[in-house]
């Protein structure tokens, strides 16, 4: 079993558009893994990233590996 944690630091978009992304995996066995993921987006609205501003989510998943 183990426990992946990473998060990625904001990236910058020319004109002021941002974006961070964190994510946590844990392994409960050799075959079966976990996975919960947040992105958030926010900026000047003329940036890609403002634009997605309202898309900001969380992910949650579960992986079977055979």
């Amino acid at each position: 079993m183990g426990f992946l944690f990473r998060a990625i630091s904001p990236c910058y978009e020319e004109g002021g558009g941002w974006w961070n992304r964190f994510d946590v995996e844990y392994s409960f066995s050799d075959q079966l893994v976990g996975k919960a993921e947040l992105n958030t987006y926010w900026g000047d609205e003329e940036t890609t990233f403002g634009q997605f501003e309202n898309a900001s989510n969380i992910q949650f998943g579960v992986k079977y590996i055979f």
